[in-house]
């Protein structure tokens, strides 16, 4: 009798062994999914509606032919069609899109994003809204939200950003770098919410990354800012404007210049992308 469990323990332990290693190997051997195979089919018409209406809502806004952008670079990912309603995300030339942790809720449900960029609802006539808007605006209703949360997360880990679309943005271990010092200097290193700041991001010049801080917890005047620095005038919708970190310490722009961190040229380049970007001009 002892011998006969034994045989069956053994047989039970080998089984469990072969479970494992089969786990193993159908993970090694998971097909990765483009993005292109996890887009729902969309019509050409649509498409390039979509394509266009991407472009337009950028900040360069009209004037994307005059940068020499097409509908084609635009990037289109459907998550979900409803009549004449399209749930997309779409990746613009020359937007930056950085890969910060992003959840929000909609239609009580929770999307957790691997990126700042997010789903929106293409509803016609060149016009986008978010999923939580066309929830509450009855456009979609909690099943249809539900629908489109399922199919994102069946594929979630495969939804990142192109690299073609990265236009050098920094990678996740520089981003929680600047989130930290950021934290720790206004918050103290008793701060454990660093992952909540976001920031908007015009280029890296050498170790210097200049970009736009958002804390979650302040809030800045709606007051026209101009910061004057090595002959140009940066233009800032309020009072929070760009800062230059590099090397653990962060500066203002003219503080920046003026130490030598950022010379005529990039400055000169700094000037044109950030005013490309946020003015579309």
């Amino acid at each position: 009798m002892k011998k006969l469990i034994k045989i069956i323990s053994l047989i039970i332990a080998l089984l469990l062994v072969f479970s494992v290693v089969a786990i193993f190997v159908s993970c090694g051997n998971k097909k990765a999914i483009s993005l292109d195979e996890i887009s729902k089919p969309i019509p050409d018409d649509i498409k390039r509606e979509i394509q266009v209406a991407s472009l337009k809502s950028a900040s360069y806004g009209e004037n994307y032919e005059k940068f020499g952008y097409t509908p084609e670079q635009v990037k289109v990912v459907c998550f979900g069609v409803f009549n004449d309603i399209y749930c997309v995300m779409t990746w613009n030339p020359d937007v930056i899109y950085l890969d910060i942790e992003t959840d929000i809720s909609s239609g009580g449900y929770w999307f957790e994003y691997n990126t700042t960029n997010t789903i929106k609802v293409y509803y016609g006539n060149g016009h986008f809204m978010s999923l939580s808007t066309a929830y509450i605006s009855q456009k979609l209703s909690e099943s249809q939200i539900k629908e489109v949360y399922d199919y994102y997360n069946e594929f979630r880990d495969s939804v990142v950003t192109p690299d073609e679309y990265r236009k050098g943005a920094p990678s996740i271990e520089e981003i929680e770098e600047i989130q930290k010092a950021y934290c720790e200097k206004n918050y103290g290193k008793k701060y454990k919410a660093y992952r909540e700041l976001k920031f908007d991001y015009y280029g890296k010049y050498d170790n210097a990354y200049c970009l736009k801080i958002h804390p979650k917890d302040k809030m800045f005047p709606d007051v026209m800012t101009y910061v004057e620095v090595g002959g140009y005038t940066f233009k800032f919708g309020n009072s929070n404007t760009m800062v230059v970190y590099c090397d653990g310490e962060f500066y203002g722009l003219k503080q920046a210049y003026e130490n030598g961190i950022l010379d005529d040229s990039e400055l000169a380049e700094l000037y044109a992308n950030y005013n490309r970007l946020k003015w579309g001009k």
